[in-house]
């Protein structure tokens, strides 16, 4: 969920169900939108008119009751709203929509402004494969991110899981293999290892050099999604993290590493 305004206090957010009935807020959002005129909020009145929000009573661990302003949208809409968080100018829309729509509240005020994605929206993701050699770590962590992405908790929070299950397969190949991993060995080190040590992984078809560069890159990829998920997914208390768009990037680029990996493991040839 993006918050596209929060007010003072948690932001944590617990979502309870509307707030106001559909009708009584269809009836209330024209007068927002008059009133936001009237004040000379020309941007935040379009953006309010605009978007399809319904006001959501929620709550959070401290027990404090607020009310949310919230959208649900498609794909495209929700990394397009993702690309506005930071922006100075959009706070001020959104804190202007927030504070308007408190005075005219018939209860409650609005603590956040947010946007939540439709999943049913989301573009085709990569399928996690069946692989031929795993652990039950490694099934677990897949499991559990298929989970997190169905359930609409997001790419966010599935992108540790992914990231697990990837560093869990490639060290149970190297142990197949014969290939000596340390414990604890960094992912991009045991990808290193598998890439240059494991048999149905070297390479000398057509355009060796070629497909040599584009698995030196995708070993920058990997360290490069290490890095992401330690400080910028929920892996960890990171303060800011990844929006979904990218998240899912990244857990589509691991699955299909996954695929070829599998593919190339279980070729007889």
């Amino acid at each position: 969920m993006l918050q596209l305004y929060s007010g003072s206090g948690s932001g944590e957010i617990d979502l309870l169900g509307p707030a106001l009935p559909e009708n009584q807020w269809q009836r209330l959002k024209p007068s927002i939108v008059k009133l936001l005129r009237h004040k000379g909020s020309f941007e935040s009145a379009e953006r309010l008119e605009s978007m399809p929000f319904t006001v959501e009573a929620a709550t959070n661990s401290f027990g404090d009751e607020f009310c949310v302003l919230l959208v649900t949208v498609g794909f495209e809409e929700y990394a397009q709203l993702g690309e506005q968080i930071g922006d100075r100018g959009s706070e001020q829309i959104y804190r202007q929509i927030a504070n308007v729509s408190t005075d005219l509240l018939p209860n409650g005020y609005i603590r956040f402004i947010a946007a939540r994605l439709n999943t049913e929206d989301m573009p085709e993701a990569v399928e996690s494969p069946s692989l031929s050699v795993s652990s039950s770590t490694v099934e677990r962590a897949l499991e559990d991110a298929d989970k997190l992405i169905a359930s609409g908790q997001g790419a966010t929070s599935a992108l540790d899981r992914v990231h697990t299950a990837f560093h869990g397969y490639l060290n149970v190949l190297c142990r197949e293999a014969g290939i000596v991993v340390e414990p604890g060995e960094k992912m991009t080190s045991v990808f290193k290892k598998l890439r240059e040590q494991h048999p149905k992984l070297l390479y000398d078809g057509p355009r060796s050099n070629e497909v040599g560069m584009v698995f030196k890159g995708t070993a920058t990829i990997i360290d490069a999604v290490n890095t992401l998920r330690n400080n910028a997914s929920v892996a960890h208390p990171n303060e800011e993290v990844m929006p979904q768009a990218e998240a899912m990037f990244l857990i589509n680029l691991i699955r299909s590493l996954l695929h070829f990996i599998e593919m190339k493991v279980r070729d007889q040839n």
